[in-house]
């Protein structure tokens, strides 16, 4: 039975739905004394290495664009690392205090690696192990692996939700808990609930794609449309609970991008006004669900996550308070930064008295500050090379939003959805670091081929409007 699975399977499906799976199981936070990520960056670095070696060169040739960039990136943490002179480490700018430091314990003559904070830069190379594992089992993968991966995403996104729903009911310190500095909120598989509402979020258009990609069974059709409406309507209201502030706007930004990728199937069509008693109770469960959820949240002393929402003094929080800080230590450490890692001795040594407090800040929560601050200019760089490679394929699969659904294939409801999810996280990172994750590294990924592989789709599409004229 197993051998029939397996050759019934697309090439590399299953290796890319355990991968998936273990990622979202162990890689649900970022920081570097989570002890999963031991056995999830060799997992992700052996099964990535595989991929490479079983490709076709023609596959190889195609999936080198986007590799470039994530060797490039991973290399330019590798160089932080290399051990120079005192003489050259000494006259980069930023550095007077950590000679002063050096000096005062007899050290100041050592040879010492770039970035002021070692281990850290370390944890920082060894994490690009698990985006760029993803990215060569996803490229593996063929087309069909590719639309089926939606299956498993909706499956972890449905895991998560109940997770989340079960912790929000249960009490602080229990083991539905992954992670232990997250007890007492509602976060699902990971550890913080910012990074829990935007792979909600995110599964908003997913589940569109998802309902989109039923096939031609009427019943089946009309069953993950519903199932869809009333998922998403349910992670809007899940959302709002966590608390998660710019969670409620991706949320939002999601809600719009489910109608850019749903297509109506033809036989959803015909029948949408055939059974009206059905449309009824669909109504009914669209209201008593999310309502059901609200009153959950204020009978089980959970109504604190929308005081978050309301409270105009959160708006002013630590995020907001550290940037001019973080601004003034990006000048000092121009142009080529800090040093990978070492964000957090660097935010010491600037953050003023009046910003010391019990409040656990080890990141920016914005993306592009601590990419300037840590890698400087070239870090800047290599943020803009990633960003016109998301607005060249978004140019190219643009065709498909002017074009009649009806045209649609599973490439091009794929590649509207990836560059949906894409842009959210986009947006995300100026006020969190959601793409530090293992777990939702790998769902921009996932985005990121099903954008590319789509832009044929829209290319395709243009010159078919162009022949029509």
């Amino acid at each position: 039975m197993s051998n029939i699975m397996l050759r019934q399977a697309p090439r590399g499906f299953l290796i890319l739905a355990a991968f998936v799976v273990a990622a979202f199981l162990f890689g649900g936070s970022s920081r570097a004394d989570v002890t999963s990520l031991l056995l999830l960056r060799p997992i992700a670095l052996l099964l990535g290495l595989w991929a490479w070696a079983s490709m076709t060169p023609h596959d190889q040739r195609d999936a080198k664009p986007v590799l470039w960039l994530f060797v490039a990136s991973a290399a330019l943490v590798a160089l932080h690392l290399v051990p120079v002179p005192p003489s050259i480490w000494g006259g980069w700018s930023g550095r007077d205090f950590a000679l002063k430091a050096a000096a005062s314990v007899g050290t100041a003559d050592q040879w010492r690696p770039f970035t002021l904070l070692p281990h850290m830069g370390w944890n920082a190379l060894f994490a690009w192990t698990v985006p760029i594992g993803a990215y060569l089992v996803m490229t593996y993968a063929d087309r069909s692996a590719g639309a089926r991966i939606v299956n498993v995403l909706a499956m972890l996104l449905l895991f998560s939700g109940v997770l989340g729903v079960l912790q929000m009911l249960g009490r602080s310190g229990s083991l539905l808990y992954f992670y232990r500095i997250s007890s007492g909120e509602m976060v699902g598989l990971f550890a913080n609930r910012n990074h829990d509402a935007l792979f909600m979020a995110a599964g908003i258009p997913l589940l569109a794609a998802w309902a989109s990609l039923s096939g031609s069974n009427e019943r089946t059709a009309m069953m993950r449309r519903n199932i869809a409406l009333m998922g998403a309507m349910t992670l809007l209201v899940l959302i709002v609970v966590t608390g998660s502030r710019g969670g409620v706007v991706l949320g939002l930004i999601g809600m719009a991008g489910a109608f850019l990728v749903y297509k109506a199937p033809t036989v959803v069509e015909k029948r949408r006004h055939t059974e009206p008693k059905f449309q009824k109770l669909k109504i009914a469960a669209l209201i008593i669900m999310p309502l059901a959820l609200l009153i959950l949240t204020y009978t089980t002393g959970r109504g604190n996550a929308f005081e978050r929402l309301m409270d105009p003094q959160l708006a002013a929080d630590m995020r907001g308070k550290a940037l001019p800080t973080l601004l003034v230590a990006i000048k000092d450490f121009l142009p080529f930064g800090s040093g990978a890692g070492s964000f957090v001795p660097v935010y010491q040594h600037y953050e003023p008295t009046a910003l010391l407090s019990s409040q656990y800040f080890n990141r920016a929560h914005d993306d592009p500050v601590e990419v300037a601050l840590e890698y400087g200019i070239p870090g800047l760089l290599l943020i803009v090379a990633g960003v016109a490679m998301w607005l060249m394929a978004a140019v190219r699969i643009w065709p498909l939003l002017r074009a009649k659904k009806d045209r649609w294939g599973e490439d091009a409801i794929l590649a509207v959805t990836g560059a949906i999810i894409l842009f959210m996280f986009g947006i995300g990172s100026f006020v969190d670091y959601h793409l530090r994750v293992p777990s939702l590294s790998v769902l921009a990924v996932i985005a990121a081929v099903w954008m590319a592989r789509g832009t044929y789709a829209g290319t395709s599409t243009h010159s078919m409007r162009k022949a029509e004229r």
